[in-house]
């Protein structure tokens, strides 16, 4: 296990280790203009309204992960807000991609939910880009987040949270990049208590 001093990692710096993986991990792809420049407030108001719009402006999502697929498990009422589609080819390339790579192949299930909340009120990860859920094709939910966690820490790819879900609630895993509201990666697989509003830490790698 990675040494506690090495997972001590500000938000700003992560986000940063994030973008370069991710920009490692996709160049030699067709990926203009680049996705993880900051937004323009013009274009943080464009939409790509199908994945065939998407793809035009970005480029293919990952190696692994495909626009058609992203936008038939995202909800909304016109379209993916350009600066969330940037955040999903980050997502994409610097997160699941080695996941699927190092644990195994997934099933994405969920992904952009336009003005998705969490019980507090505050923005959830979905509606940022940042949350994805999948289904693990060759591993229980419990095993496949653990080993997800530590595919990621030992690429030094810092992350907020990994959740699972007993069978009862879906029997998928929740990828939290990076936290929508503070921009933090707390580093922790959690579990959903089936029937309760409840997470508790399972794993805590920071």
């Amino acid at each position: 296990m990675p040494r506690r001093a090495d997972l001590e990692i500000g938000p700003v710096v992560a986000l940063a280790v994030a973008v370069a993986l991710g920009w490692a991990l996709t160049r030699g792809e067709a990926m203009d203009p680049n996705p993880y420049a900051a937004p323009s407030s013009s274009s943080r108001r464009k939409l790509y309204r199908t994945a065939s719009e998407a793809r035009a402006a970005l480029g293919s999502l990952s190696r692994y992960h495909s626009w058609t697929d992203a936008f038939r498990r995202s909800r909304f009422t016109e379209g993916i807000p350009h600066d969330v589609a940037a955040r999903m080819r980050v997502v994409a390339a610097t997160y699941l991609d080695p996941i699927v790579a190092d644990v195994g192949p997934i099933r994405v299930t969920s992904w952009y939910r336009e003005g998705s909340e969490v019980s507090s009120g505050r923005p959830s990860a979905h509606a940022t880009g940042d949350g994805v859920d999948f289904a693990p094709l060759s591993q229980s939910s419990p095993e496949y987040a653990k080993l997800a966690a530590e595919a990621l820490l030992a690429r030094r790819v810092p992350f907020d949270r990994l959740i699972w879900y007993e069978p009862e609630d879906g029997g998928h895993v929740h990828l939290g990049a990076i936290h929508p509201t503070y921009g933090t990666t707390e580093q922790t697989v959690r579990r959903k208590v089936p029937g309760a509003d409840l997470y508790p830490v399972v794993e805590r790698y920071a």
